[in-house]
């Protein structure tokens, strides 16, 4: 006789029923999420301290707008990638290591285009990705160490992942609905091994997520770029990946189908240029729609073992959802309030981090709560400073 499923419940934010689903293949959490409430807690409410790491600024340590900025653990070192395609090492409290300015170029070690920059733990390397799926691997003097390739690509990709020394996980960009996919590479074979669709869950392109990987109790959790309420984690032996928490937004959850009724369907092959200028426009007329509507729609999300954490914009409001899953209390922001929430851009431990720039002190950080210890950084802080690490220590 065959053993019935287990199915797993995890209270979610403001839910007024436990909602009980599960995959056909495999089990999953719902987290439901009710936006209507808009309740408008304070910052102080469920903050317990706030922490300011200004990034060193001078003549060669000057950063533009961000693309990306991750906070790596083991080197206690935030690594940045602007919009210059310049990639920017800082200690953990601000200091200036290295940029990569210098190996930007057409030479046999320099790096062109970046769109994604990781530190590798097997390859102990700063690595650049390049659209095309090229690795560019330097020290964190950003002294070059090697280049890596795969053969016979026709992809564009977004972003990546190491799972071990020479094995990646990259993200096509999304052209389409058919781009829903994650692939495993191979980089002694020099080939993609495996791709994964997670096509079904798909709603549309709008993101704001920077790191749609991220780990959490040693397992690595893919967030997707682009509209989906699923969180997967990633079966790095099986080449695979599974639902495990899934966002429900109730009545104001979006519904693939309507959209695909409304619009068409955006997963016609990119076989030439028309396709795929066609799934574009289908891509772009659902965005255009879902920001005009009343629509639930979660662009940042992450969570670790305590917390979950959602950005998301209805009717133009920018509301914040942190979730305790170990006292099972939540707590909701909305841009109503005096000293706001940035949006957040990754969790360590009780710790939420971002970044400002300095004239935006006043709008995203409640002074009151500033460690006693940071409290003398406020004053020496100047507008034309480098971007402001803001640390927002929860309860």
């Amino acid at each position: 006789m065959k053993r019935k499923k287990r199915i797993k419940i995890l209270k979610g934010l403001h839910i007024g029923k436990r909602l009980i689903k599960w995959s056909k293949k495999r089990e999953y959490y719902i987290i439901s999420i009710n936006l209507d409430k808009k309740e408008n807690e304070e910052m102080s409410e469920f903050i317990e301290k706030i922490e300011l790491v200004p990034l060193h600024t001078d003549t060669n340590s000057i950063i533009s707008t961000y693309k990306k900025i991750d906070y790596c653990d083991e080197l206690d070192m935030f690594i940045i990638l602007d919009k210059e395609l310049v990639v920017s090492l800082f200690s953990g409290d601000g200091q200036f290591i290295a940029n990569s300015k210098n190996v930007i170029g057409e030479g046999p070690n320099e790096y062109r285009t970046a769109v994604d920059v990781i530190y590798n733990p097997f390859s102990r390397a700063i690595e650049i990705l390049n659209p095309y799926g090229t690795i560019y691997r330097y020290n964190t003097s950003f002294q070059f160490i090697e280049k890596i390739s795969l053969e016979q690509n026709s992809k564009i990709f977004s972003r990546f992942v190491s799972i071990s020394n020479n094995e990646y996980i990259l993200t096509p960009v999304m052209s389409g609905y058919k781009d829903a996919t994650i692939v495993f590479c191979n980089y002694n074979k020099k080939k993609i091994i495996k791709s994964i669709s997670y096509e079904e869950d798909c709603i549309s392109s709008i993101t704001m997520n920077y790191n749609p990987f991220f780990t959490s109790n040693n397992n690595l959790i893919f967030s997707p770029l682009c509209l989906n309420y699923s969180f997967y984690q990633v079966d790095r032996v099986n080449q695979d990946i599974s639902p495990i928490i899934k966002l429900d937004f109730g009545d104001n959850t979006i519904q693939k189908e309507s959209l695909i009724e409304k619009f068409g369907n955006s997963s016609q092959e990119n076989e030439n240029r028309e396709d795929i200028e066609r799934n574009l426009k289908t891509l772009n007329d659902i965005n255009s729609f879902l920001l005009k509507s009343s629509a639930s729609i979660p662009i940042i999300k992450f969570f670790n073992e305590q917390y979950i954490y959602t950005y998301s914009i209805q009717n133009n409001n920018r509301i914040s959802y942190i979730y305790n899953r170990k006292n099972k209390q939540s707590y909701m922001q909305t841009n109503n309030s005096q000293t706001k929430l940035i949006f957040c851009l990754g969790i360590n431990n009780n710790c939420l981090y971002s970044a400002i720039q300095p004239y935006e002190l006043e709008e995203y950080v409640d002074k009151n709560l500033i460690h006693a210890d940071y409290q003398s950084i406020v004053s020496k802080i100047n507008d034309e400073d480098n971007p402001i690490i803001v640390k927002y220590y929860l309860k």
